[in-house]
């Protein structure tokens, strides 16, 4: 079973054995205990391990998750320790055309995609349904902001 990298995560939309639609317990087992967990009607919805966060689906009675995000990416938290997501920091300050160049030597199919949430952002999105978000306003400057995936 492979460790989980961001480098796995663009390529295959999974973060070791964690994927959307696996059970809880494979999140759990993969990265222990969130650092906080979301509540909403009495279920678990969001959990958080510091930039880390899976959001979970309660359908047919097993929470699963329906989105992973590396949020925040180029401002690190420093709790976030290098063992849970072992590149992380290659892509800290990563500008769009260093992760697009990388991407083409690993091989790594990708598109542009519009923005995700608001204008002053620049999406890729990988063959995986990864999407890669850059904040191009001037505070930013065109850095990595999160990658994301979701169903």
């Amino acid at each position: 079973m492979s460790e989980p990298s961001i480098l796995g995560f663009l390529k295959s939309g999974c973060l070791g054995p964690v994927k959307l639609g696996v059970g809880l317990e494979v999140v759990l087992k993969t990265f222990g205990s969130p650092k906080e967990q979301r509540w909403e009607n009495g279920q678990v919805r969001a959990l958080n391990y510091y930039n880390l966060q899976l959001w979970l689906d309660g359908e047919d009675g097993e929470e699963k998750p329906l989105s992973i995000s590396l949020i925040g990416v180029y401002y690190r938290l420093p709790e976030l320790q290098a063992a849970t997501i072992g590149d992380y920091d290659q892509f800290r300050q990563m500008s769009i055309d260093t992760l697009k160049v990388l991407m083409d030597e690993l091989g790594i199919a990708y598109e542009n995609f519009a923005p995700l949430t608001f204008e002053g952002q620049h999406c890729l999105r990988t063959e995986a349904g990864v999407h890669a978000v850059f904040s191009t306003d001037e505070v930013n400057e065109g850095r990595l902001d999160s990658f994301q995936l979701s169903l």
